[in-house]
């Protein structure tokens, strides 16, 4: 009989295609390559995968179907192949991590949980290739190569050997994908919730309990399960499905390479220089001493060169700035909760602090947070206040009318015109701020003229309409941000030359992927960063 491939990936799999390089090996499908003897196909007949996602056979009701290490799956001809569920067949590799201490790491400051993640699966990758020097990898080290200070983790870069890459989780079974992954991956996957945001190493998954593990870097050095994880955060009573279901993408070692790991900032051993003999150029074995001699590409040898991308590698800042994992939001009484407070004269701060914060008045505002600076600024300016005397709102969206009520007034407390908006009791409460948003060319008739002023504000839309509010005398540039270094946003756009123009200002500063997420809702945690780099330039961002 003749063994031949007629399945190779489940649903979930089909990210795989996006990072297996070189041939196509039993291990790296983790299980799910299917088998069928028959004695009538060549041995090297390749059916089609499309045809068989489910595991059945594409065609020959007869065939028996096996699994990567030969164990038959299906005996009944014509019936489904469904996989029963088995231990991992990394369970050993899982029992060495776990009996390996000082694996894992508290994130060193706000914002930084991409990062601390990002070093805890390196780590766990040194030990399973039995790299000794594994403990050398730490935050500050992996920095210099994985982050870029302001803006966050790079989507792909190489470290000591290690190749480093970004997917996002666009698949219907998110479950399924991810025990997939991690069977391939048994040093783990570094996963990410866009919406909280927050990053995690998810080290494992056990069939027997039905249950994922995983590493947060924000709450312990100890690995815990999913459903226990900051993650949880997503909404109130959150499973490890609802979990499982909120994960957006992930990042994974794509390549590995033996490369030792020097201790970061260490001084090599001072070598007396030999001289070079000669090289015979002629020689037809001669190889140029920036050709890797084994895969004939150019060798990178700039420190200051990422050498995936080839682009500049910017060192962290050494000052730590608070940093919002997406971009900012302010105030949802009816009006938005923004006051212009009192006259101000040209030679006097646009913005004064008017109040006193005072900590655990809000039950929803956490003070180990990142955005508490800023909603303590904003409060103590009167710029926002609370939804309720006990209710900050953290996570509310903001609505249209909210938007340009902000807008409005903001251009107003710069302009000093000591305008009184006087708003109507009814539904239409922010026409007043509307029609002095148009008349002052705040926004564009896209907005004057909006069908739902109520509609909730995506964060491309509250970057538009601030922008509109602030001339470029109250935003100088402090940022070198070319065209195109945002990945999710044209430049050529009305929405996208206000965002470019704030993240130059350091208003905004996206997530801590690198994005900015144009299309998604903003929250008033994310509003009260935007308005307090605003109202005090000595909290706007400067990106490395």
């Amino acid at each position: 009989m003749k063994r031949k491939i007629i399945s190779i990936f489940m649903s979930a799999c089909l990210g795989f295609t996006a990072f297996i390089t070189g041939p196509l090996c039993c291990a790296d499908i983790a299980g799910y390559a299917v088998y069928a003897e028959s004695g009538d196909q060549n041995e090297d007949e390749l059916s089609d995968p499309a045809d068989q996602q489910d595991g059945t056979p594409a065609s020959g009701g007869g065939d028996i179907l096996y699994t990567w290490d030969g164990r038959p799956i299906q005996e009944d001809p014509g019936a489904a192949a469904v996989p029963s569920v088995q231990p991992s067949a990394n369970a050993q590799l899982y029992e060495l991590l776990r009996n390996t201490p000082n694996i894992y790491e508290k994130q060193e400051g706000s914002g930084k949980c991409t990062l601390a993640s990002a070093v805890m699966m390196l780590r766990q990758k040194s030990i399973i290739e039995n790299n000794a020097t594994w403990g050398n990898i730490t935050q500050k080290s992996l920095a210099k190569v994985g982050w870029i200070g302001g803006i966050g983790m790079r989507h792909s870069y190489t470290f000591y050997g290690m190749g480093v890459s970004y997917q996002n989780l666009n698949v219907s079974d998110k479950k399924q994908a991810l025990i997939d992954l991690l069977e391939a991956h048994p040093e783990g996957l570094e996963v990410y919730e866009r919406g909280l945001p927050h990053a995690i190493l998810l080290t494992r998954y056990v069939p027997e309990e039905d249950t994922f593990y995983c590493a947060d870097p924000g709450l312990s050095t100890e690995e815990m399960k999913l459903e226990d994880s900051w993650l949880r955060k997503i909404s109130s009573n959150a499973d490890q499905q609802d979990i499982i279901n909120a994960i957006d993408a992930y990042w994974y070692v794509s390549s590995y390479k033996y490369m030792e790991i020097p201790e970061y900032g260490a001084a090599p051993d001072p070598v007396e220089p030999e001289e070079p003999d000669e090289p015979d150029i002629n020689d037809p074995n001669y190889i140029p001493d920036n050709i890797d001699p084994i895969t004939g590409e150019p060798i990178v040898t700039d420190p200051a060169v990422d050498p995936i991308t080839g682009e500049p590698i910017v060192d962290v800042p050494t000052t730590d700035v608070p940093s919002d994992p997406d971009i900012d939001q302010p105030d949802a009484d009816n009006n938005g909760d923004i006051s212009a407070g009192p006259d101000k004269t040209d030679s006097e701060p646009k913005f004064s602090r008017v109040g006193s914060y005072v900590s655990g008045q809000f039950a929803d505002v956490v003070e180990e947070e990142w955005y508490i600076d800023y909603i303590k600024a904003v409060y103590e300016m009167g710029i926002m206040k609370g939804m309720t005397d006990s209710e900050f709102g953290v996570t509310k969206n903001l609505t249209i009318a909210q938007a340009i009520t902000m807008a409005s007034r903001i251009f107003s407390t710069y302009e000093n015109d000591g305008f009184q908006f006087v708003q109507s009791d009814d539904e239409n409460w922010f026409m007043t701020y509307v029609d002095y948003a148009a008349k002052n060319a705040i926004i564009t008739s896209e907005y004057s003229g909006a069908a739902d002023y109520n509609a909730t504000a995506t964060r491309a839309q509250f970057a538009e309409i601030m922008g509109g509010a602030i001339s470029d005398g109250e935003l100088p540039v402090i940022n070198n941000i070319n065209d195109g270094d945002i990945p999710d946003v044209s430049p050529d756009t009305d929405q996208g030359k206000a965002i470019y123009r704030l993240y130059r200002a350091g208003i905004l500063t996206g997530d801590s992927s690198g994005e900015f997420m144009p299309d998604a809702n903003i929250t008033r945690a994310q509003v009260a960063a935007i308005m307090a780099r605003i109202a005090d330039a000595g909290l706007r961002v400067k990106l490395a």
